[in-house]
C-alpha cells in the first residue's frame, strides 16, 4: 500500500525546490532589468538635455540677430516701434529673452520649460562689452575689480609697512606694485599691509628696487599690473594678447616666491564675471595716434634706470598705464641677425617692441617726455623710431554690471583743480546707480550728449559729484588715454558689438522630481547679419564716433556741428570734451528727435530740405594764432566757440557788437597798437553814417573809429592820438569806385594802426591793400629851395593853413 502523505510532501519539496531555483534565477534577471531600464532612462535624459541645451544655444544665436545694427536701421525706418529700434542703443531686455518667447520658439508651453516634475531650462546671456578688456585694458581699471587704493603717508626704503587709505579688495596676503617697485606682503590688518619684502625680481629691467614713495602714490594689486602688462611682457618683442580668460601664466612674469601666489582661483572667479577678451569696438584693435621719436634715440638706454625718450609732437593721448608700441621704420642693421622680424610688404627689416608708460609729460609746445615701466626689450638706433598707443575696448553701460561701471570710474582725477579731489568709490556707486536706474526705467543712455546731461545732474541737483569729478569721468569715458588724467580705465559705449557668452542649462527630472541628468553649456559668439550687410554712415554722430574711437585721423573734422576743439597744432585729432562740457555741442544725431521733419539737420535758415547736412567729413578749418604782447588790444572770434565749423552764420547777424570789443585799444592816455579783422556786410538803404566801432576819449583825442561815411558813400579808418589837432588821420575807400564794394555781400576787413600816421596805417579789404590817406599825397612837380607854391595831386583833406612835412623837412604853409 503506497504512502500517500509522504508521496505529496515530496511533492512539495520539489514544487518549492523549483520555486526557490526560478527566484534565485529571476532576482538577478530582474535587478539586471531594472539596472538597464534606468541606463536606458538616463541615456534618454542625456539625450533629451543635450538636445534641450542645443536647441537653446541656437534659438539665442537666432534671437540676438534682431539686435543687430542693420536689423535695428530696418526697424526704425519701417518705423517699428519695439526697443529693437535703435542701433545706438543696446539694453539687457533686448539681449535676454523671456520665457514666453523661448516657448513661443519651442512650440512648448511654458510650464513644460519650468516643471520640477520633468524639464527645467535655464538660460543667460552676457554682453561682453558689459566687461571690461584685459587686453589693453588700463591696470587701473583691473586694481578697481582687484584692489587699488593710495598712500595715506610716506613709505620709506627700508619701510616693512605700507599704510594706504583703502585695503578693501586686496587679497590677505599677496603682492603690491607701487611705482616699478613690486612688494610682498603676508598679512593685511585693516588698512596696513604687513610682513613685506621690498623689491621683488628687481633683477628684471621691467621691476624697480626700494624707493622711497610719497603720500597718495598709487598702489595696485601686483596681479592687476601683471594681467595689464602679460600681453607684452610674455614674450618680449611681441604683442601676446589673451585668447581666453586664463590668466594662470601672469605669475611667469616675474621670479616671485612660489609660496605666495600672484592671484589664486577664488580670487580670479570673483573677478571673472566682470572682465573679458573677446568684447569689440567702433574701430577694430590697433595701435593709433603715431608720434615720431627724437631722431637718433638709442634704446635700450645703457643707464641702469627705466627708458626714457622724447617725443617730436605731442602726448595728449597717452597717460600712465597706456599700452605702447615702438618701431623702427627704416631698415637699419642693429641685431639684424638675432631679431629676424620682417615686414612682408616692404621686405626689409621692421623692428617692434612693446611696453606700458609710466609717464608721458608735455615739455614744450611740440615736444614730451616719454617714459616707461622697465627697459626696451629691442634694439632700436634711433633711425625713424615712433611710437604709437593700443586702443581700449569701450564698455557698455547700458549692459555692464554696477561692480563694471564702478570700476571704470572710481579714483579718477583729473591733472588741473583741486589734487586731492579724485573720484570716491562712493561718488563712483552713485553714477552707477544713476544709470542702472535708468536702464530699469527704460530710458537708457543712448549718447554722450545723454551721459553728460547725467553727469551735470548728479553734480547740480544731486550734488553727488563735483566738477572735477564730472570732468574726469566724462574726458576718461570719451578718450580714457587723455593725458590731463593721471590714468585712464576705459571708454564707455552704449550699444552692443554683437558678441556674447551664452549659457544654457536643461534639468531633467522623473515624475517623482528625482533628478534624472544636467546638461550645462557655455559659449562666447560673434552674430552677424544673416543678409549682406552695408554700412551707412549717415549722420554726423556716424563719422564723429569712428574719428573719436581711433584717435589718428590728422587734419579731419565732421560737420555740421563745431564739435572739436583746436588747442594746438600739434594736437591731432582736435579733442571734442570741451564743445561737450563747456559748451554743450554735439555732434548732430538726427534720431533723437521724435518727428521725421525735425531729423534733418536745420542750416540757419531753418531748411530741412537738404538731409546730406546730416553729417560729413571735412578737412579741419584752420587760423591763425596771434600773441596779444605783440598786438596790444586782441580779441580773437573765429570757429572756436560757434555752433558751426565755418564760424558764425553772417544771416544770424553779428557775431558781437563791434563797438563793444577794441575797449583795450586806449589806455593810460595814449592809443595803443591796434588790429582787428571781421566780416561785413553793407547794407542797402541806410540813411546817416553808419558806425561799425569807435572807441576814445573824445572826438579827436585817443580815438579808433570806422564808419560808413554815407554822403561819400566811403569806408572810413579814423585814427587821433593825443595831440591838440581838431582832425582825425583818415583812410577812405570808395565803396563805388572800381573794385569797391556791392550791398548785401559780405566782405572781410582787416584794420591795423600803430600810430597816428597814414604810413602807420592799414586798410585790407578780401586781401587787398585800399583806402586813400586824407592828409596825405604825392608832389606833382619838381620843388626847389626858392618855390613858394608846392605842387600835389590832390589837397583834399588837407587844412586851409598849417605845417606840411615832405622827406624830413617840415615846411608851413600859410
Amino acid at each position: 500500500m503506497r504512502n500517500s502523505r509522504q508521496e505529496r510532501g515530496v511533492a512539495l519539496l520539489t514544487v518549492i525546490t523549483a520555486l526557490v531555483a526560478l527566484i534565485v534565477i529571476a532576482v538577478p534577471f530582474a535587478i539586471t532589468m531594472r539596472l538597464g531600464l534606468e541606463r536606458s532612462a538616463a541615456s534618454n535624459a542625456r539625450v533629451q538635455s543635450r538636445r534641450h541645451v542645443d536647441s537653446l544655444l541656437r534659438f539665442l544665436e537666432a534671437f540676438l540677430v534682431r539686435t543687430t545694427e542693420r536689423v535695428e536701421i530696418q526697424n526704425r525706418v519701417a518705423g517699428v516701434t519695439e526697443i529693437n529700434n535703435d542701433p545706438e542703443c543696446d539694453t539687457v531686455p533686448e539681449i535676454q529673452p523671456t520665457l514666453q518667447q523661448i516657448s513661443d520658439a519651442l512650440g512648448t508651453p511654458p510650464s513644460e520649460l519650468q516643471n520640477p516634475y520633468g524639464t527645467i531650462l535655464g538660460w543667460q546671456v552676457e554682453d561682453e562689452n558689459g566687461k571690461i578688456n584685459i587686453n589693453g585694458a588700463s591696470f587701473f581699471a583691473l586694481g578697481n575689480l582687484m584692489g587699488l587704493t593710495a598712500l595715506s603717508e610716506e613709505l620709506t626704503e627700508s619701510s616693512r609697512s605700507v599704510v594706504v587709505e583703502d585695503a578693501t579688495g586686496f587679497p590677505e596676503r599677496g603682492y603690491l606694485r607701487i611705482g616699478s617697485e613690486i612688494i610682498k606682503y603676508t598679512s593685511k590688518s585693516g588698512n596696513r599691509f604687513e610682513g613685506c619684502e621690498r623689491g621683488m625680481a628687481a633683477q628684471s629691467a621691467d621691476n624697480g628696487g626700494p624707493a622711497q614713495y610719497e603720500k597718495s602714490q598709487w598702489v595696485v594689486n601686483y596681479a592687476a599690473y601683471a594681467i595689464a602688462a602679460y600681453p607684452v611682457a610674455r614674450r618680449p618683442g611681441e604683442y601676446t594678447p589673451f585668447d581666453n580668460l586664463d590668466v594662470s601664466d601672469i605669475s611667469t612674469l616675474a621670479d616671485l616666491d612660489p609660496q605666495v601666489p600672484v592671484i589664486t582661483q577664488a580670487d580670479w572667479e570673483r573677478v571673472l564675471p566682470f572682465v573679458t577678451c573677446w568684447s569689440k569696438g567702433e574701430v577694430a584693435a590697433g595701435w593709433v595716434n603715431i608720434q615720431p621719436i627724437l631722431e637718433g634715440t638709442a634704446l635700450p638706454s645703457q643707464a641702469q634706470t627705466a627708458d626714457r625718450f622724447q617725443v617730436v609732437g605731442t602726448s595728449y593721448y597717452y597717460n600712465t598705464g597706456t599700452v605702447v608700441r615702438i618701431t623702427e621704420k627704416a631698415e637699419t642693421n642693429v641685431d639684424r641677425d638675432r631679431e629676424p622680424t620682417f615686414d612682408k610688404k616692404a621686405a626689409r627689416p621692421r623692428r617692434a617692441d612693446y611696453g606700458i608708460l609710466a609717464t608721458a609729460v608735455p615739455t614744450s609746445l611740440r615736444e614730451s617726455a616719454f617714459e616707461l615701466f622697465g627697459k626696451a626689450h629691442r634694439t632700436f638706433d634711433g633711425n625713424q623710431a615712433r611710437v604709437e598707443c593700443r586702443t581700449r575696448q569701450p564698455v557698455n553701460v547700458n549692459t555692464a554690471p554696477r561692480e563694471v561701471i564702478v570700476a571704470l570710474f572710481a579714483n579718477l582725477q583729473s591733472k588741473r583743480g583741486n589734487k586731492d579731489d579724485k573720484v570716491t568709490r562712493e561718488e563712483a556707486g552713485k553714477v552707477a546707480d544713476a544709470i542702472v536706474r535708468l536702464r530699469n526705467e527704460g530710458r537708457p543712455l543712448r549718447s554722450m550728449k545723454d551721459f553728460e546731461t547725467l553727469l551735470s545732474d548728479l553734480q547740480n541737483r544731486a550734488q553727488s559729484i563735483s566738477d572735477n569729478d564730472r570732468r574726469a569721468i566724462y574726458r576718461n569715458s570719451l578718450n580714457s588715454n587723455e593725458n590731463e588724467l593721471y590714468f585712464g580705465t576705459a571708454p564707455i559705449c552704449f550699444k552692443t558689438y554683437d558678441v556674447y557668452t551664452l549659457r544654457a542649462t536643461a534639468t531633467l527630472s522623473d515624475l517623482g522630481g528625482r533628478l534624472q541628468h544636467s546638461q550645462k553649456a557655455t559659449r562666447v559668439v560673434e552674430i552677424g547679419s544673416q543678409v549682406t550687410a552695408s554700412r551707412v554712415w549717415e549722420s554726423q554722430r556716424d563719422h564723429e564716433e569712428q574719428l573719436i574711437a581711433s584717435n589718428d585721423p590728422r587734419f579731419w573734422t565732421t560737420g555740421p556741428i563745431n564739435s572739436g576743439t583746436f588747442l594746438a597744432s600739434v594736437i591731432e585729432p582736435w579733442p571734442r570734451w570741451p564743445k561737450h562740457l563747456n559748451q554743450h555741442l554735439f555732434p548732430w544725431d538726427p534720431y533723437e528727435n521724435a518727428d521725421k521733419e525735425s531729423r534733418s539737420f536745420q542750416n540757419p535758415r531753418n531748411d530741412t530740405s537738404n538731409a546730406a547736412l546730416n553729417g560729413d567729413v571735412r578737412l579741419q578749418p584752420a587760423r591763425m594764432t596771434f600773441d596779444e604782447a605783440r598786438t596790444g588790444a586782441l580779441y580773437v572770434e573765429h570757429f572756436d566757440n560757434n555752433e558751426y565749423v565755418e564760424g558764425n552764420y553772417a544771416s544770424n547777424g553779428y557775431a558781437m557788437s563791434l563797438r563793444d570789443q577794441p575797449l583795450d585799444a586806449i589806455q593810460n592816455g595814449r592809443v595803443r597798437p591796434f588790429g582787428i579783422e571781421f566780416w561785413w556786410q553793407p547794407q542797402t538803404g541806410n540813411s546817416g553814417d553808419v558806425t561799425l566801432f569807435d572807441v576814445g576819449e573824445a572826438d579827436f583825442r585817443n580815438r579808433y573809429t570806422c564808419y560808413r561815411d554815407t554822403g561819400s558813400n566811403e569806408l572810413v579808418f579814423a585814427v587821433s592820438d593825443n595831440t591838440e589837432t581838431q582832425r582825425a588821420c583818415e583812410l577812405r575807400y570808395d565803396l563805388t569806385g572800381q573794385g569797391g564794394m556791392v550791398d548785401e555781400v559780405w566782405y572781410h576787413i582787416q584794420l591795423v594802426a600803430s600810430g597816428c600816421h597814414p604810413s602807420k596805417m592799414a586798410m585790407v579789404v578780401d586781401g587787398r591793400s585800399v583806402g586813400k590817406p586824407n592828409v596825405q599825397t604825392h608832389l606833382s612837380g619838381n620843388v626847389t629851395l626858392q618855390d613858394g607854391t608846392i605842387g600835389v595831386e590832390d589837397t583834399n583833406g588837407f587844412p586851409s593853413r598849417g605845417a606840411i612835412l615832405i622827406g624830413r623837412e617840415v615846411i608851413a604853409a600859410i
